[in-house]
């Protein structure tokens, strides 16, 4: 976990030189930022339920092609799991290339942050690919390292997730249909086969009016993962 620790650092190094170069050359940042928080019945996250009612919130910083976003998720009882990702990411056209570092107390040994020793650590580094293509957008998801799933042989899995999700428009609502793949096996994700369908979801979203300045958008997701025969159905809120 050495080689997480050193990675993280480098990229943090590089953001904080390129922010202050062009603080240097323009004497004005030219961010963008935004921040938020979901709320949701249910934390369902690539088919598998993590967690009951959870506040999500996130904060993302954005300059010319790169991006930083931190999220996370907490439930309202003591014992329920949290969570701290925080992602990097470098955009050309459509094309999009990420790093995050997931953090999370749901079934790992250990719950401290600052622990990065090999079969302790609560922390996974992930790789993702995407592409957009407006119609239909691709996302390549692949663990490096950190507290990565095992094959059925006990070998490191690199766990590995296909996402295709498909945005369209039906009855003045917008809707993303989402076909989520496990393409071999590992005990990061749920199911024993080489090949899981993890997720098969549709999700509506609606912006409620509350006043003339103010609406809160709102989705509804129905989803099935016939990975391990389940079934779920989530709404939530956004501020």
């Amino acid at each position: 976990m050495k080689r997480l620790t050193i990675v993280l650092a480098t990229l943090v190094a590089f953001y904080q030189g390129i922010w202050a170069q062009e603080e240097t050359e323009n004497n004005q940042s030219n961010f963008d930022a935004s921040v938020g928080a979901d709320i949701v019945s249910a934390y369902v996250w690539r088919g598998q339920k993590l967690g009951d009612v959870s506040v999500q919130p996130y904060l993302t910083i954005d300059w010319k092609s790169l991006s930083f976003e931190a999220s996370g998720s907490m439930g309202f009882n003591s014992d329920d799991p949290r969570e701290i990702d925080l992602t990097i990411g470098y955009n050309i056209g459509d094309f999009t290339v990420a790093l995050t570092d997931y953090w999370t107390t749901y079934k790992y040994v250990s719950s401290d942050y600052f622990n990065f020793r090999k079969d302790e650590t609560a922390h996974v580094l992930e790789i993702n690919l995407a592409y957009d293509f407006d119609f239909l957008s691709i996302n390549w998801y692949t663990n490096i390292l950190g507290a990565d799933g095992e094959t059925s042989n006990e070998n490191r899995a690199f766990s590995s997730y296909l996402s295709l999700i498909a945005p369209f428009e039906f009855a003045k609502l917008n809707w993303e249909a989402e076909l989520g793949i496990c393409p071999w096996n590992t005990s990061y994700y749920e199911g024993d086969t080489r090949f899981n369908i993890c997720d098969i979801s549709i999700t509506a979203y609606k912006d409620i009016v509350i006043t003339d300045t103010f609406t809160l958008p709102m989705l509804g997701k129905l989803g099935f993962n016939l990975a391990n025969r389940d079934a779920y159905f989530v709404v939530g809120i956004s501020f």
